[in-house]
């Protein structure tokens, strides 16, 4: 199960947030989505699968940066396994989140984030 805390940060998330870092790990990253219902549900719904069970999945969602002002965003998760309890072989795995503002994204940055995530891909069949 999910914990929803958020452990790393880069300073490009900061950027895109305007939000510090400090005020960014240790909670979840909801406190700076809009309102559920100014949101898609299924977008939503995947989104949530993908915190719970790690699956592959990507989203757009409307986002507030900590001034307040709106950004649309595409969201992209997986989990990446880190190891298996000895015990039970349940994987443990923690949930990686790329987030892009895509209010002026060009076709190729979106290209540059697909093989961003298919490097995580990569690394975690290693």
């Amino acid at each position: 199960a999910s914990t929803g805390k958020t452990l790393m940060v880069s300073p490009g998330f900061e950027e895109l947030t305007e939000a510090p870092k400090e005020a960014l790990l240790a909670s979840s990253l909801r406190c700076l989505e809009v309102d559920p219902l100014l949101q898609d549900p299924s977008e939503m719904m995947r989104l949530r699968i993908a915190e719970e069970t790690g699956e592959e999945t990507s989203a757009v969602l409307l986002m507030r940066k900590l001034t307040g002002e709106y950004l649309q965003v595409l969201v992209h998760l997986r989990g990446l396994i880190v190891g298996k309890a000895p015990d039970t072989g349940e994987n443990f795995w923690l949930l990686i989140g790329l987030y892009i503002d895509v209010g002026d994204v060009e076709a190729d940055t979106l290209q540059v984030l697909d093989a961003y995530a298919a490097r995580i891909t990569c690394l975690e069949e290693q």
